[in-house]
């Protein structure tokens, strides 16, 4: 067993290709229910090395909803607009959302303010219910009784991975479902970031120095808590990384070079993970023509940002799309 943390983290890290290889995952009913669900036979980590999921080429394509927009000509492209889900809950100035982001930035619970702008999407949704749901996440990891933060990593994955069965949803990224807090915990799915504010929320909870930071392209947690800098990749089931396997697969993205620098690691605030979670909401609404929901979600991005022209001016053109349905 080695006797310091580093070395506890550099085994760990055998393999970019594995998570924990020397880890078997239990079968869980959560996790089961979860397979049969996905139609999957077995674990979607198993003790061998699979192919590295962020070299594929279905992931580089669509792994372009994560970067930013230059400029609005997808707005100005759509030969034919989609009708929205009736479903959909309407944006208004008393949105509980942007009651909540109002706060200062250590005042905003993660989770809960991701789980806000889902009404939008799922107007009955009880967020008592998912807050609860993380909370007793939060309690099971707390069980395991952690006390280094290598031992903090390995609770976290044990329950939220193991146990849980959450996992990088790499068939349909682009699904809008993977931004949806309710919706990645009850399928078990999601994309970079909507994974990572699960695992944040639950260290917030428990009072664990852990933060999210957004690269180009990708979303990972790292420890505050250790002398040298630790770096997970949640998408990828809790591997750890250094600095150097972060700049290969952000430029395995990008399809070139790509040279990360400190700046790049700086820990993201929550009002910017929470921009960013939205911004992704916004690109696929937008690519998809769901012009009304495109609407709500710019609506909560100007609530993070309300002095944000090009914001003000893309709602604007989003508005002029939804009205030409009516």
């Amino acid at each position: 067993e080695p006797s310091t943390n580093a070395a506890r983290f550099s085994s760990l890290k055998q393999g970019m290709g594995r998570v924990a290889p020397d880890r078997k995952h239990k079968r869980t009913p959560a996790r089961e229910r979860r397979q049969a669900e996905r139609g999957e036979g077995g674990c979607s980590h198993g003790a061998a090395d699979p192919p590295c999921p962020l070299e594929s080429e279905a992931f580089c394509r669509t792994m372009v909803i994560e970067r930013t927009m230059d400029g609005d000509s997808e707005f100005e492209n759509s030969d034919q607009s989609r009708r929205t889900d009736p479903g959909v809950q309407t944006h208004s100035q008393s949105h509980p959302f942007d009651r909540l982001v109002r706060r200062d930035n250590n005042a905003i619970r993660l989770g809960e303010a991701a789980l806000l702008f889902a009404l939008d999407r799922y107007g009955d949704m009880k967020v008592g219910r998912w807050l609860s749901r993380l909370d007793g996440l939060a309690r099971r990891v707390d069980q395991v009784n952690a006390r280094t933060p290598a031992d903090q990593v390995d609770a976290l994955r044990t329950v939220l991975v193991d146990e849980e069965g959450l996992t990088g949803n790499l068939d349909t990224y682009d699904d809008p479902r993977n931004s949806y807090l309710n919706e990645v915990l009850t399928r078990g799915l999601g994309i970079p970031i909507s994974l990572s504010v699960v695992w944040l929320d639950v260290c917030g909870q428990l009072g664990w120095p852990f933060g999210g930071v957004g690269l180009p392209g990708h979303y990972i947690i790292k420890s505050a808590a250790l002398s040298d800098e630790v770096l997970i990749d949640v998408f990828r089931g809790g591997q750890v990384l250094d600095r150097a396997d972060c700049e290969r697969i952000v430029s395995t993205i990008h399809r070139r070079p790509v040279t990360l620098t400190s700046e790049h690691f700086v820990v993201s605030t929550t009002r910017e993970t929470l921009s960013r979670m939205l911004n992704n909401l916004r690109l696929i609404y937008v690519e998809r023509q769901a012009w009304y929901q495109a609407a709500c979600v710019i609506s909560r991005m100007l609530a993070l940002d309300p002095d944000a022209a090009d914001l003000h001016q893309q709602l604007n053109r989003v508005a002029g799309h939804q009205a030409r349905l009516n």
